[in-house]
């Protein structure tokens, strides 16, 4: 944990002005423009996000070794789901999607700043060098772009259902990964073992089974604590600025 590279020291930050500097022209070039305007940048990281896993899918089959780790089965495969129903399926649809695609992309920020290796690997040292390195990390900003611009650039009505959809969410990805994680022996989510040493601690002492329903069970209480954060904020803003017009 909080183990930054060289490299990692350089590239993060620099990715993550960029997006701060995006995130404030945008705000400025849409401030007076219709949700349609406003929401043409989600749909264009969404789009990439599209694009970047499919290539990656393309690039490792085209090269003749194919590691089961590409297999789309990283959380972060997921949220490129999410994010596309999000941004392309009709309105009640994408509504219900919206939560999950927000809550769950702004997580991987904190979890980027905390251990970049679990995440990025080492791509900051060569995110130009070959398609692996730019792949990975691409891919992760823009996952962090999503929730940031959405959350300036966006405004819809927050219910505090919207947490079953979370929920929901995250059973479906345990009810395929756990299973996909055990057969290939990939460590999709920390599913077979922890980096952060506490939990990997809790899980020698106390055994697989227990372990991976507490990891799931902290997901799940972090990502409703996110949401429920982001509700309070969301509805104080809401009431200051109806004070105020």
């Amino acid at each position: 944990m909080f183990k930054w590279s060289q490299a990692d020291t350089i590239a993060i930050p620099i990715a993550l002005f960029i997006i701060v500097a995006l995130t404030i022209i945008l705000y400025f070039v849409t401030k007076n423009k219709s949700d349609k305007i406003k929401s043409i940048p989600l749909k264009v990281v969404a789009g990439f996000l599209i694009v970047l896993e499919i290539a990656k899918q393309i690039y490792y089959i085209s090269s003749g070794t194919y590691p089961l780790n590409v297999i789309p089965v990283h959380f972060c495969s997921l949220i490129v789901v999410l994010i596309a129903f999000a941004q392309f399926m009709p309105a009640k649809i994408a509504n219900w999607f919206h939560v999950p695609s927000v809550v769950f992309s702004f997580v991987v920020l904190p979890l980027v700043l905390v251990h970049p290796h679990a995440m990025i690997g080492s791509a900051s040292q060569g995110v130009f060098v070959n398609f692996h390195h730019f792949h990975a990390f691409v891919f992760h900003m823009l996952v962090i772009a999503y929730p940031i611009f959405n959350l300036v650039l966006i405004k819809k009505q927050l219910k505090l259902s919207n947490s079953f959809n979370l929920v929901a969410c995250i059973a479906f990805y345990a009810s395929y990964a756990i299973p996909v994680a055990f057969k290939l022996n990939i460590n999709y989510m920390n599913i077979l073992y922890s980096y952060f040493a506490p939990l990997e601690e809790f899980r020698l002492a106390c055994g697989q089974v227990v372990y991976d329903i507490v990891l799931f069970l902290i997901s799940t209480l972090a990502c409703v604590c996110l949401f429920m954060l982001w509700y309070v904020i969301d509805k104080k803003v809401t009431q200051r600025r109806n004070k105020n017009a």
